[in-house]
């Protein structure tokens, strides 16, 4: 059965391990969670953070989310419970560990998770969060921290932008984002949410 209990819930079970994991276009992130009286915390010395392979990477993100769950129990496999759950951002997820799903890719992987957690005896409670929880997006932002190939502006633009520059204007251009993972407000009253665009947690 789902776990429909909330973060702040009661769960009267014993030997039971919590995991948090989510996954970004190109990896998948997570850790181990402590039960505390407001919520959950990450357990230090339990960060999950993998790369996912490039046949991954264009896939549903259903398929990616199941595949960060499936990664995490083998990567802490030797530190889990007898029932384990496991939150997540994605309903779809859910379902499918639960009741199977008609997507081939997603069933693979929920297969695989099943089965795995049969020869271990493991029972798996997946569990729905909102993505704006503070678990999740602890997750999201592990998920992210790989950054092997940000899609920056190449060089070629800016030595073009200063060719027009000096064609018309007669001198360079220079020109800025005015933005960053860690400024994308401007100050009250002056103007919108600046322009950020980036696949990947911190752009260079």
């Amino acid at each position: 059965r789902a776990a429909t209990f909330t973060l702040t819930g009661q769960i009267e079970l014993s030997d039971v391990t919590y995991l948090a994991t989510d996954a970004s276009d190109v990896a998948c992130g997570g850790g181990m969670l402590r039960k505390t009286r407001n919520g959950f915390t990450f357990i230090p010395g339990t960060k999950f953070i993998s790369d996912l392979p490039p046949h991954l990477q264009g896939l549903l993100s259903a398929v990616r989310e199941s595949t960060a769950i499936e990664w995490i129990l083998h990567s802490l496999a030797h530190r889990l419970g007898q029932r384990v759950v496991a939150f997540t951002d994605s309903k779809c997820v859910c379902n499918a560990i639960l009741r199977g799903s008609r997507a081939p890719d997603l069933q693979v992987v929920v297969r695989c998770i099943f089965v795995w957690c049969l020869q271990r005896g493991l029972t798996l409670f997946p569990c729905w969060v909102p993505r704006d929880s503070t678990i999740i997006s602890e997750a999201d932002a592990r998920s992210r921290i790989i950054d092997t190939q940000d899609q920056r502006t190449p060089p070629k633009v800016f030595a073009r932008a200063d060719e027009l520059g000096r064609l018309y204007f007669g001198r360079s251009i220079s020109f800025d984002r005015q933005a960053s993972h860690l400024n994308a407000m401007p100050p009250p009253g002056m103007g919108p949410r600046l322009p950020f665009n980036s696949l990947y947690w911190q752009p260079g």
